[in-house]
């Protein structure tokens, strides 16, 4: 009786059921019961992300939190939702999210190729947007006199380049980052040899 009541708690039964006790087409193979127990369980709510706790000034509290967003839960998402997905990411200028989206429609398929397009058009998209910042930075270093804020201009340029470079393989304007690049390291080579 003890042992039942042990059972009880778990409210999940899996009974096996022995080859000589049950009659089935393969005598050999075990039969498994599941019996689920009528009684529900509940647990509390997952706590909210950070930045989601109520705050003492705001008497109706946060939004309720109902979970991850759409397509981050780990299952799997059909093409035209990646698709889509991604679009909607780089037309926020999050590049690097929409290329992780595309990176997931399936092999073989009817979007991959499309995919591929889109991958390769964000990356530039994204390649020129850090050449950008890249040349701004490096514009701003030019007229600066003291060596420190000259230095932290270049740095900021090279750290741009760079990150197009790794994150973007696909970007088809890579060999002038790269250029680009090799004359930022140029600039803070001289500027660190100055007294």
């Amino acid at each position: 009786m003890k042992h039942w009541k042990n059972l009880a708690k778990t409210h999940l039964f899996i009974t096996l059921i022995s080859a000589a006790s049950c009659v089935t087409d393969k005598p050999t193979e075990p039969k498994v019961e599941i019996i689920v127990s009528p009684k529900v369980i509940t647990s509390p709510p997952p706590p909210p992300p950070p930045g989601m706790e109520q705050k003492p000034s705001d008497p109706l509290g946060p939004p309720p939190f109902i979970g991850p967003p759409h397509g981050d839960t780990g299952l799997p998402l059909d093409n035209a939702t990646l698709l889509a997905e991604a679009e909607v990411l780089a037309d926020q200028g999050d590049y690097l999210a929409a290329i992780r989206k595309l990176d997931r429609v399936s092999f073989p398929s009817p979007e991959r190729s499309k995919a591929d397009l889109k991958t390769k058009d964000y990356s530039s998209a994204a390649v020129q947007e850090l050449r950008r910042k890249a040349s701004q930075a490096f514009q701003t270093a030019r007229p600066a006199a003291d060596k420190p804020t000259r230095l932290r201009y270049l740095n900021e340029a090279k750290g741009y380049l760079e990150d197009a470079i790794k994150n973007y393989p696909d970007a088809p304007q890579l060999g002038t980052v790269r250029d680009n690049l090799s004359m930022i390291i140029s600039e803070i080579e001289k500027t660190e040899a100055r007294p």
